[in-house]
């Protein structure tokens, strides 16, 4: 099975970060409100 890798994270408050992430599973990603959580994702 395949990953999903987000390279080198550097926006708001991710600091360098290279998570590799599980494909065909529900993944959720939670913060406090107005912490910067939120991920733009591009696919090509």
């Amino acid at each position: 099975m395949y990953n999903i890798t987000i390279r080198r994270a550097r926006e708001h408050n991710l600091q360098d970060i290279t998570p590799d992430l599980p494909r065909d599973q529900f993944i959720v990603i939670t913060g406090v409100s107005g912490s910067g959580n939120s991920i733009e994702q591009e696919t090509n």
